[in-house]
């Protein structure tokens, strides 16, 4: 009865709402802000991309539903007007520069913009009130590049692919209350950076499953090469499978014994070290060291 309950309220508060100001006296307008774990970490440049869903229950219910989505390039663009005796969810995501790395068809957005219904998001700057369609996976890590990023396919999905990524959640949101909703933005990225010391001859590739290029350091006296990509599989607060890093050494084109198989501990924003390094230049004798600096980003 009270799921019933639930459902005739939910679709009685579809009927009136508004996806922006021009609410009636029984909604009221609210504004999304977003608050960054470093304040100095994006700006709002008009080439980030942010994508928006919100879910409703009534204040008696524990069920959520989907209500309204966006996709959006402007942060002062993300307002909606929410009707009164609902409770809130809102989820989001902030790809930045996302309008250039993430694959699209003019302004229809693919992964991690893909809806419900299998189709990329469009970029209207502007919520849809739906309870049909969505976006189901926002918290999920993969993600289309352009081919311009992409040196293996211009269709290939990623799941640790190279663009800096947020995310953030606020629950129990009651517009009634604070006509504000600001969300936490945890940044979900990690590092990895590929150092060689004192090898003339030696090339070194640095391998992670799922990102669209790896980290390849040819010989010289010292080198270093660094990348950022999105955490695999990310959600605050869950424990993560580690990352399986690959390393392939080659010395005047044979390869070097000691490499293989690293297994590293998944935490977001951290930068993962590996140093190779030629302890006797007489000798064919190879170092491998791994680092992890936490908090980097």
């Amino acid at each position: 009865m009270k799921k019933i309950l639930f459902l005739i309220l939910i679709t009685a508060f579809f009927s009136c709402a508004k996806d922006d100001y021009k609410g009636d006296n029984a909604s009221t307008p609210i504004i999304l802000k977003f608050a960054p774990e470093n304040e100095k970490a994006f700006s709002d440049n008009g080439n980030n991309l942010y994508a928006v869903q919100i879910y409703a229950t009534t204040l008696s219910s524990d069920n959520y539903i989907p209500y309204a989505y966006g996709l959006f390039d402007n942060e002062s663009d993300i307002k909606i007007s929410l009707p009164e005796d609902i409770e809130y969810k809102i989820e989001s995501t902030i790809v930045t520069d996302g309008k250039t790395l993430i694959r699209h068809d003019s302004l229809a957005y693919y992964e991690p913009f893909i809806l419900n219904n299998n189709t990329p998001a469009e970029l209207t700057n502007k919520f849809t009130v739906s309870n049909l369609v969505y976006f189901p996976n926002l918290q999920v890590s993969k993600a289309q590049l352009t081919a311009e990023k992409d040196s293996v396919s211009d269709s290939r999905t990623f799941t640790a692919p190279s663009v800096d990524r947020y995310y953030g959640e606020l629950a129990e949101f009651d517009p009634e209350i604070n006509t504000t909703a600001e969300i936490n933005m945890e940044r979900m990225v990690f590092g990895l950076q590929l150092t060689i010391n004192n090898m003339t001859r030696s090339d070194v590739t640095l391998i992670l499953e799922g990102t669209p290029d790896s980290l390849v350091v040819k010989g010289g006296q010292s080198s270093t090469i660094d990348r950022i990509y999105t955490l695999p599989d990310f959600r605050p607060g869950k424990t993560l499978d580690p990352l399986s890093i690959r390393v392939y050494h080659k010395d005047s084109d044979v390869q070097v014994e000691g490499q293989g198989e690293f297994f590293i501990k998944k935490r977001a924003r951290d930068i993962i070290t590996l140093t190779v390094s030629k302890t006797d230049k007489t000798k064919a004798d190879y170092k491998y060291e791994i680092e992890r600096k936490s908090d980097f980003y």
